[in-house]
C-alpha cells in the first residue's frame, strides 16, 4: 500500500470522522474560543490588579516616609520655638510627633517586609529618628541659656544629616521600584486590551467557522434525508420485485403485509385474503416451532399444496415486529438430486480414470523399457559398423581407390547421424515423464556455463540485454533449451568468427519471457513451423548435418513446462526466438 499525503488533508480527516462527533465538534468551537478568551482576559486581569496593587503599596511606601521626614521636621522646628521663647504651647507639635513617629517607623517597617534591603534602611532610619528625639527630649530639659543647648543643636544636626541621608536613599529605591512597577502596570494594562481585542477576534472567526461547519452539517443531514428517503423507496421497489417472499409480522404473529413475491409464491391474487391472519399459515400444519434464523420446512399455497421452502426470521427494531423471507427451494432440491446423480456418474468414472492411469503407468514403464531395449541394441550394431568401416579402410588403406574411401566415411557418418537420432528420440520421449529437480537457478550463470562448454569460435560475442533473474526452477529443463537454441545459433552462423547472440528477459508476471536473438544468415517466414517438427531440416544432411530433434526437442520442454515458443526471422536479417517460462515460486531475485 502507497503512502497518500492526500489521505492525511483536514478535509478527509474531517469527513472520516463520525456525523455526531463532528457536531460535537462545531458545539465545541464557539464554547472553546469563549473560554480561552475569558480565562485569558481573567488571568490578566488579576495580573492588572496584582501590578496595581504593587503601584499603591509602593506610593503608600513613599507617603509614609515623606510623613516621617515632615513629622520629624516638624518636632525638630516646635523644640526650636521653645528654645526662643520658652512657651510650652510651641511643644504641642513635638509631643504630638514625639509619640506619632515611632508608630509611623513601625508602619514603614511592615510595608518593606517583602523588600529586605528596604527593611534593613527603616532600621537605620528607625535608629536615627530614635536618636534626633531623644537629642530634642534632652535639649527640652536644659536650662535657658544653658551653654550645652548650642551643643545640642550641632549634634542634632549631625543626626537630621544622617538622617536626611538614609531616608532619601531609602525613597530613591523606592522610587525605581515604582517605576519598575508601573511599567508592569502598563504593560498589563497593555498586554489585556492587546488580549481582549485578539479574544474578540478569535471569537468571532471561531463563531464564523461554526456556522461554516454548521450551515455544511446542514446541508449534509438534509442529503442525508434525501438520500434515506429515495433508499428507503429503493429498498420498497426491491422488497415488491425481489424473487424471494417477504412477510412482515407484528408483535401477535398476524401477517401485516407481504410482497408480490410471496403472493405469487403461495397462490394469493390478493393481499386482503391473507393480511391479519397467523403467519403459520403459510405453512404446513403440526410443524414444530421454527427458532432458528434460517430453517427449512414445507410451505403451504392457497389451494393446500405444500412445496419447500427456506425460512430467515429476522426481527425489527419497531413495536416487535419481525420480518420473514422466504424462498422456494423446489429447483435447488430438484437440481441437488441431479446433482448428486452427476456425485455417482463422477465417482465412477474417477475410479475408471484412476484404473486407467495406472494402467497408462506401466504402458509408460514399459515403453521405457522398450525404448531403452531399442536403444541399446541399435546402438551396439551401428557402433560395430562405424568401427568395421575404420579397420577395413585401414587394412586395405593402400588397394582402396579414393572414391571407396569416400564411401566409408560416408557410411560412418550415416551411421553417427542415426546414433544422433536415437539419442534424439530418447530424448524426445522422455520429456514431461520424469519429475525433475528444482533448485535455485541464476540464469546468467547458466548461460555462462553453456558457452563455456559450447566454446564458440573466437570473436563470437554472447551478451545480455537486460538483467537476467534468479528463481526456482527445472535448472536441466531450462539449461537444454537454452543451449539448444545457442547451440544452432553457433552452428548455422554464416561467419561465426563476426556471430553476435543477446540473450534478454521480460517480467510477466506469473511468466519470464527470455529472448535469444542472433545476427545469422535468418530463417525464410515460410518454414518457421517446420523448423519445429521432429526431423525436419531446411538444408539436405549431406550439406550439413543435422537430425532435425533440437529445436522440436526445445518446443516440447517449454511447451510442458506451460509456456509458449515462438520465431520471429527474415531471410539475411537474423534470428530471434522468444520463449515464455514459468516462474515456480512468487519470490524473485533479480541479479544486476
Amino acid at each position: 500500500m502507497k503512502f497518500n499525503l492526500q489521505n492525511l488533508s483536514p478535509k478527509n480527516l474531517w469527513y472520516r470522522l463520525t456525523f455526531s462527533q463532528r457536531v460535537s465538534i462545531t458545539i465545541s468551537i464557539p464554547m472553546i474560543c469563549l473560554l480561552l478568551t475569558s480565562g485569558a482576559y481573567f488571568w490578566l486581569r488579576e495580573s492588572r490588579v496584582t501590578a496595581q496593587n504593587w503601584v499603591t503599596h509602593t506610593n503608600n511606601v513613599l507617603q509614609k516616609s515623606r510623613d516621617i521626614s515632615i513629622d520629624l521636621l516638624t518636632a525638630e522646628s516646635s523644640v526650636r520655638g521653645y528654645y526662643l521663647n520658652r512657651q510650652t504651647q510651641f511643644l504641642t507639635s513635638y509631643n504630638q510627633t514625639n509619640v506619632k513617629l515611632p508608630q509611623s517607623v513601625n508602619n514603614l517597617q511592615d510595608l518593606v517586609q517583602d523588600n529586605p534591603m528596604q527593611a534593613q534602611k527603616v532600621r537605620e532610619i528607625e535608629q536615627l529618628v530614635r536618636q534626633r528625639l531623644q537629642s530634642l527630649t534632652q535639649g527640652i530639659q536644659l536650662p535657658e541659656n544653658s551653654p550645652q543647648i548650642k551643643n545640642q543643636l550641632t549634634i542634632g544636626k549631625k543626626v537630621m544629616e544622617q538622617f536626611n541621608a538614609a531616608m532619601q536613599e531609602f525613597m530613591d529605591e523606592e522610587s525605581q521600584l515604582l517605576k519598575v512597577r508601573q511599567d508592569n502596570f502598563d504593560e498589563a494594562s497593555n498586554l489585556n486590551s492587546l488580549i481582549i481585542s485578539f479574544g474578540t477576534i478569535f471569537s468571532i472567526f471561531g463563531t464564523a467557522v461554526s456556522l461554516r461547519l454548521f450551515k455544511d452539517l446542514y446541508k449534509e443531514l438534509r442529503d442525508r434525508e434525501l438520500n434515506l428517503r429515495e433508499s428507503q423507496s429503493l429498498i420498497q421497489t426491491i422488497v415488491a420485485n425481489v424473487v424471494d417472499g417477504v412477510v412482515v409480522i407484528d408483535e401477535r404473529s398476524q401477517i401485516e403485509s407481504m410482497n408480490n413475491s410471496a403472493l405469487k409464491m403461495f397462490g394469493y391474487t390478493d393481499k386482503e385474503e391473507i393480511l391479519g391472519k397467523d403467519w403459520q399459515v403459510l405453512i404446513e400444519k403440526d410443524t414444530p416451532e421454527i427458532t432458528n434464523r434460517l430453517s427449512q420446512s414445507r410451505g403451504m399455497r392457497s389451494n393446500g399444496s405444500l412445496f419447500p421452502i427456506e425460512i430467515s426470521i429476522s426481527s425489527i427494531e419497531f413495536d416487535g415486529h419481525r420480518l420473514l423471507v422466504i424462498r422456494d427451494i423446489t429447483d435447488r432440491q430438484r437440481i441437488a438430486v441431479q446433482l448428486q446423480s452427476r456425485t455417482d456418474e463422477l465417482t465412477r468414472l474417477n475410479f475408471t480414470l484412476t484404473f486407467t492411469n495406472r494402467a497408462l503407468g506401466d504402458r509408460n514403464q514399459e515403453l521405457d523399457q522398450f525404448a531403452y531395449i531399442v536403444s541399446h541394441d541399435l546402438k551396439a550394431p551401428l557402433r560395430a559398423i562405424a568401427n568395421l568401416s575404420e579397420w577395413l579402410e585401414v587394412d586395405l588403406e593402400a588397394q582402396l581407390p579414393e572414391e571407396n574411401k569416400l564411401q566409408l566415411q560416408l557410411l560412418r557418418t550415416r551411421v553417427h547421424r542415426m546414433y544422433a537420432l536415437l539419442n534424439g528420440i530418447l530424448e524426445y520421449a522422455r520429456i514431461g515423464r520424469k519429475q525433475m529437480t528444482l533448485e535455485l537457478v541464476s540464469v546468467e550463470a547458466l548461460i555462462a556455463e553453456i558457452v563455456d562448454t559450447l566454446s564458440p569460435p573466437t570473436g563470437f560475442i554472447v551478451e545480455y540485454g537486460s538483467p537476467l533473474p534468479t528463481f526456482i526452477t527445472a535448472r536441466i529443463l531450462l539449461g537444454q533449451v537454452f543451449s539448444n537454441l545457442i547451440d544452432n545459433a553457433i552452428k548455422y552462423h554464416p561467419n561465426p568468427s563476426q556471430g553476435k547472440i543477446v540473450v534478454s528477459m521480460r517480467d510477466l508476471e506469473e511468466y519470464y519471457e527470455f529472448t535469444v536473438s542472433d545476427n545469422g544468415e535468418g530463417i525464410d517466414p515460410k518454414f518457421h513451423q517446420k523448423v519445429f517438427t521432429i526431423f525436419q531440416t531446411l538444408e539436405a544432411r549431406d550439406i550439413r548435418e543435422s537430425t532435425g530433434v533440437g529445436l522440436a526437442i526445445v518446443k516440447k520442454i517449454v511447451e510442458t513446462e506451460g509456456g509458449k515458443i515462438n520465431l520471429t526471422s527474415e531471410l539475411n536479417q537474423g534470428s530471434i526466438f522468444n520463449f515464455s517460462w514459468r516462474k515456480s515460486f512468487s519470490e524473485q531475485i533479480y541479479a544486476g
